[in-house]
């Protein structure tokens, strides 16, 4: 049955399940639109209904032209060359008189939101993890701008273009502030044989301010530096709460947590899910070892006593499909994942919250992944801005991401409203990127 108030798209080579997923990812979800596919080419031609072939026209029809991605099954060695349609770069280019666009929009936005060039051999960083230094947006300069959004604005306009009456559903700008409590305490609640190590080690080289420090904050003269959530409640008064991700993962040189079983950092686990949603933050180890992942969400599990249903990787650390995969089979169904440490931006091309593609699999997942648009760490620390730029990075991130009506997500850590060391002066910032990122 066709609907009449949907958009019929004809599928000659028949339909696959790329199609259905960047279909329904792109015009139903990103759009708004209803839609119906069919691969019966006499239904299409006798439906009187807005429709449009996603195939070569023989005939005056509206159509977009396939590349050929979308039959294919698995990742072959290509990368889609850019070309420039009205200023705007767009990725496998079919010129055709009749085409509503002259390219495929749709395999462009599969190609980016399944991130198909992340399956490619790559020379990972210092941590294992793409870079974005590898990716066509980013040797490109491209990361700023959310290349899939663009498209379906301009495949939107096309579409209005013809059929006058078709409905959209508008979206709206949101924005998601997000923490890792990646160290709850920066001293108080470790093992005491990992502090005696460390003030061993600032003794022996001299650092006695440092070593001071530690010693006034276990005696309760000083406040421990990285337990910053008071600040934190103040600072989200008439803002979103946080969701915020604790690592449970085991002491190591990448893990550097209280210990997980800490009664403190259950404690502090406990309240803050009172004030809004908690996620898992997996450990380093996690992105290559899925065992050690389902014992930390567990463990998150047993404190709050209710389903984990949220996640980001540890230093952004993931490895496609496995890390995904595994999530989705420990019952995650939002990562926050989606961004590259070294650069703010738009790593999969949107500001929009999609589902995860697997493409060894074939088969669109439960997973939905919220892409990251900018993080401290990236601005202080490989970027190494000024307070006063970052602020500018972030207003112009943000208003990137209300043009698109997108959902703007910050990562912050609980250390950087310390005060201390290399974060003096970016408290401020955080809360000009709150007061502009805030939709009200």
């Amino acid at each position: 049955m066709i609907q009449n108030d949907a958009l019929l798209i004809g599928c000659p080579e028949g339909i696959t399940s790329r199609m259905r997923y960047i279909f329904s990812t792109l015009l139903h979800e990103m759009m708004g639109v209803t839609f119906t596919l069919t691969d019966d080419m006499q239904l299409f031609s006798d439906t009187d209904t807005p429709k449009i072939l996603y195939g070569v026209p023989t005939y005056r029809t509206a159509a977009i032209i396939p590349s050929g991605l979308l039959t294919e099954n698995g990742t072959a060695c290509q990368t889609p060359g850019i070309v420039y349609y009205n200023d705007y770069p767009v990725l496998f280019h079919t010129p055709e008189p009749y085409a509503l666009l002259p390219f495929d929009v749709f395999s462009a936005a599969f190609w980016m939101l399944s991130r198909y060039e992340e399956y490619q051999p790559f020379e990972p960083d210092l941590h294992g993890r793409y870079p974005a230094t590898a990716s066509l947006c980013g040797r490109n300069n491209l990361l700023k701008l959310p290349v899939v959004d663009l498209w379906s604005e301009m495949l939107k306009e096309k579409l209005q273009a013809y059929f006058p009456d078709l409905t959209f559903e508008p979206r709206s700008f949101r924005f998601i502030p997000t923490i890792d409590a990646d160290s709850a305490w920066a001293y108080r609640h470790k093992p005491w044989i990992q502090q005696a190590g460390a003030a061993a080690g600032e003794l022996l080289t001299g650092r006695w301010k440092a070593l001071m420090h530690r010693v006034s904050v276990h005696l309760h003269l000083q406040p421990d530096p990285f337990y910053t959530w008071g600040l934190v409640d103040e600072l989200h008064k008439g803002y979103p709460f946080p969701t915020v991700f604790f690592l449970l993962g085991q002491y190591n040189a990448f893990n550097k947590n209280v210990y997980p079983k800490s009664p403190a950092l259950q404690h502090l686990i406990r309240e803050m899910n009172q004030k809004g949603p908690c996620g898992i933050h997996p450990s380093y180890e996690t992105a290559f070892n899925p065992d050690i992942m389902l014992r930390e969400i567990a463990l998150l599990c047993n404190i709050t006593g209710i389903p984990v249903e949220r996640s980001r990787q540890h230093f952004l650390r993931f490895r496609l499909p496995e890390t995904f995969r595994a999530l989705t089979r420990f019952g995650i169904t939002e990562d926050y994942s989606m961004g590259y440490a070294s650069e703010p931006g738009f790593r999969a091309g949107t500001c929009q919250p999609f589902r995860f593609y697997d493409l060894t699999a074939e088969e669109e997942t439960l997973l939905r992944l919220f892409p990251l648009t900018v993080m401290d760490g990236t601005l202080r620390d490989y970027l190494n801005l000024t307070p006063e730029q970052a602020t500018e990075t972030i207003r112009q991130l943000a208003d990137t991401v209300k043009k698109y009506r997108g959902v703007f997500i910050s990562l912050w850590h609980n250390e950087s409203f310390s005060e201390k060391g290399r974060w003096i002066r970016w408290t401020n910032v955080y809360r000009e990127l709150l007061r502009y990122a805030n939709p009200n």
